[in-house]
Parts: C-alpha cells; structure tokens; sequence
C-alpha cells in the first residue's frame, strides 16, 4: 500500500488514477483539531512532494453537524474558566489554548493549500460551514452534490470568519455580496452558491461526486501540467499576502473572544 493510502478517525485518503482523493470522515471541520491537523498536514506535504501524481480532490463527509460543531466551539469558549495547565506550568484558560489552536490550524491548512502548485477540486456535500468553504476557496474549483448548504454561522457565533472567507470569497463574488453573506449569517443551497459562482457545476450521487472530480482533474493534466502551478500564482493571493490576513484574522479572534466572554459575565 502507497504511504498517500491510510486512514484515520478525521480522514480517508486513497489515490484513483494518480489522484490522491481525500475523504474527510468525520466533522468537516476535523483537520482543525489535533492530532488530526498534524496527520493532514503531513498528507499535503507528502501529495506535494510526490511528481508522479496528477492532482488533489477532497471530499467532505455529508452526515456532519457543521452548525452544532461551531456553535458549541462559541459557546465553551464564552463559558470556560478552566485554567490550562502542562508540566505543572500554567498556560491560561482552556478556552485560550483551544481557540489559539484552532486560528493556527487555520491558517496552516489554508497557507499549504495556497502554496500547491498540482490541480485541486473539493467536493462538497451536505451540510458546510463558511469556514470550510473558505478553505475550500483556495482550490482550483468546487464541484457540489445537489444537498449542499452553505452556512456563514460566524455572526451567530460572535468568532471572526478566516482570511477563506473574508479575503478569498470577494474575489469570487464581489465585496457586496461577500458582506451581506458573512453579515446576515446566510444560509444558501447548492444552486444559489452556483449563481454566485462560488462552485462549478452540480452532481447528484456521491460516487458521482468523486468521479467528477477525479476527471476533472485527468482533464486538467492532459494539458501542459506547468501551466498550472503558473495560474494558481497569477489568480489567488500569494503566500505572503495571505500570512497578512491570517495575521489580522488573528488580532480579530483576540478581541471578538474578549467581548464573547464579556457578554456572557
């Protein structure tokens, strides 16, 4: 068995037709956490290194709770007071720790997706956060099963969006409806996010899903593979602009956790 095939409780992967094909089987929000987020990272950097494959699809789970997942992340951290303690060493509140973890896995995952120089398509399904979206945003396109919703919870939630959201979105769908979208806490459908070009077509299986993808991708790569590397860089933010973002996004969640807490005394 290849090292790029192996699964764990976050994550599948396997390769179909020199596609590496990730499966994310749990929340889609998992590869935020640890150890989930290490095991991830380690994938992509192995799916980077390796030049006998064609590209990257990742598909995430439809039976998770996205919603419920963000929410009660807002609510333990309005609530806690437990103190974090490591080798006998006090490190601050609990709440501290897991959001200070939770913004850095954000921004390692969106940092490597950025910096891919092979094909990506995600494929969504079921029921998806905007911050997953935003992740997903840094990919080439996004094809969607005809179940999907998109939820943009932050505003319910009182957390900041990520740099996915509020620096990628705009340049797909322009600054007005990116702020009436991330403001009025929209939920929207697999057919609205097509009109706003926020994904590229609509499949209605999840084998059909995957095969999509998968082709997509062989479709891409029968062309000059180099090319694509080139357009990534020429179309989305470089890396360094994207640390900028990451950086204020960052200084956001300092003060929105402030006022959370703040509101619930």
């Amino acid at each position: 068995m290849s090292k790029l095939e192996f699964k764990t409780d976050a994550f599948e992967s396997k390769l179909v037709d020199d596609t590496a094909v990730i499966h994310l089987t749990g929340q889609a929000l998992n590869i935020l956490t640890e150890p989930a987020n290490s095991d991830f990272y380690d994938l992509l950097g192995s799916i980077k290194s390796s030049p006998e494959l064609r590209g990257y699809v990742q598909i995430n789970d439809s039976g998770s709770d996205v919603a419920g997942a963000v929410n009660a992340l807002a609510q333990f951290i309005s609530q806690d007071d437990e103190v974090f303690m490591r080798h006998g060493r006090y490190y601050g509140f609990q709440h501290e720790a897991i959001a200070a973890r939770f913004r850095s896995a954000i921004g390692r995952v969106l940092l490597a997706f950025i910096e891919f120089e092979k094909p990506m398509i995600a494929g969504l399904q079921g029921q998806i956060s905007g911050e997953y979206l935003g992740l997903t945003l840094a990919f080439d396109w996004r094809i969607a099963m005809a179940d999907t919703t998109i939820s943009f919870e932050n505003v319910r939630t009182g957390l900041p969006s990520s740099p996915g959201v509020t620096f990628l979105m705009p340049r797909y769908v322009g600054i007005g409806r990116a702020m009436s979208l991330i403001h009025r806490g929209a939920t929207i459908d697999a057919h609205e996010a097509l009109d706003l070009g926020l994904i590229s077509d609509i499949v209605d299986s999840p084998q059909e899903l995957e095969d999509r993808c998968v082709q997509d991708i062989r479709d891409v790569t029968e062309q000059k593979r180099y090319l694509v590397g080139l357009h990534r860089q020429h179309v989305l933010p470089s890396p360094k602009e994207m640390r900028t973002a990451l950086e204020r996004y960052y200084d956001g969640m300092v003060w929105a956790i402030a006022e959370l807490r703040a509101e619930n005394r």
